[in-house]
């Protein structure tokens, strides 16, 4: 799952839990050591990879994995991934309630997010500083965010430069990606609400099939 994903999963764990569930995949840029971060922090990393090998493993996600094309089939788990965010964005209120306002939430996330990554590594405060300045988790909201997204992971390394323009997958394929979506997200809520209710699981969250 993306960001956003993440960000939404995290709502209602201590700060620096939802900075390790949010930030997970940047440790290794940031040049941070998981063993030598507060306990909460391990716990929310622990918790987002849970979250994503629940997601690569589901058979809903597998199988939208397959209408991507070939030229970026070995991606389709990112493509999929970014646009999930898409579709959490537009069905905010059936995932998060009315009284939730997304923007709102995300504008307090960047602050929460920043004060609990400060003490474990100025390099992933600033990646949070950053995120507010452009926005990114309020991106997501129709097919020039995705773009964007997918323009800025494909820079990452010349594996990921098939995601340039990958917004044309999501457009040929938008129906069935969606309902995907729609179909596997609540499983998704249901294994992180399973992992956090045992907090000793060190492992993958249970599956819900």
């Amino acid at each position: 799952m993306n960001l956003l994903s993440h960000l939404h999963l995290s709502e209602g764990l201590p700060a620096q839990a939802a900075a390790g569930n949010v930030l997970a995949d940047y440790l290794r840029r940031a040049g941070v050591v998981l063993t030598e971060t507060p306990p909460s922090f391990q716990k929310g990393v622990r918790l987002h990879r849970a979250i994503d090998t629940f997601t690569d493993t589901h058979p809903v996600v597998l199988e939208a994995r397959t209408l991507v094309s070939p030229a970026r089939r070995r991606l389709a788990g990112i493509v999929l991934d970014i646009a999930f965010d898409l579709f959490l964005t537009r069905h905010w209120e059936r995932f998060c309630g009315a009284k939730r306002d997304r923007q709102a939430f995300i504008r307090e996330s960047y602050g929460v997010l920043h004060a609990a990554a400060e003490p474990v590594s100025s390099q992933l405060a600033g990646y949070v500083r950053w995120m507010r300045e452009v926005d990114l988790l309020g991106s997501y909201t129709g097919m020039d965010g995705l773009a964007l997204a997918y323009q800025r992971v494909s820079r990452r390394s010349p594996v990921a430069a098939p995601l340039a323009g990958a917004e044309e997958e999501v457009a040929r394929h938008h129906a069935a990606f969606e309902q995907a979506f729609l179909d596997f997200y609540p499983r998704l809520m249901e294994t992180v609400a399973d992992f956090l209710a045992e907090p000793a699981r060190s492992g993958t969250a249970r599956r819900h099939a």
